[in-house]
């Protein structure tokens, strides 16, 4: 034991990679009978890995399908992701391939389009829910 005494410490910053979606809207639809229909919500995807995310989207139908229900009828819909690459079309419970994040979401970066191709079913309101699961890459 002296006077005085020193020691050190050491210290680790682990930054976990991130993501985060911003900007979705509800999308309502009008359609006639036999005819098709089409929306578009913005979507941002914040990103702190510089390398982007995949995204994978769910329908609320079984096996997670692109699915809108009314009194036991249902309808079909293809999701669509628009972004600065392109248009990717999403595929129920699976993953997309890499897409850009962005350092912040300022402004819209991209946009999730649902597609009811053909709308032969029976007059009515058909719902339905469109979960979005985005994963740092």
């Amino acid at each position: 034991m002296g006077a005085s005494s020193s020691g050190t410490i050491d210290i680790a910053l682990t930054i976990k990679p991130m993501v985060r979606v911003a900007g979705l809207q509800d999308i309502s639809l009008n359609a006639t009978q036999g005819s098709s229909a089409s929306g578009l919500s913005p979507i941002c995807v914040y990103s702190n890995t510089g390398s982007g995310y995949r995204i994978r989207a769910a329908g609320s139908g079984p096996a997670e399908s692109f699915v809108l229900k009314a009194d036991g009828d249902q309808v079909l819909y293809e999701v669509v992701l628009m972004d600065t690459l392109g248009r990717v079309p999403l595929t129920p419970g699976t993953p997309s391939n890499q897409r850009p994040g962005h350092a912040r979401c300022a402004e819209s970066q991209a946009h999730i389009e649902v597609n009811v191709p053909d709308t032969l079913a029976e007059p009515g309101t058909y719902t339905g829910t469109l979960t979005l699961l985005v994963t740092p890459d």
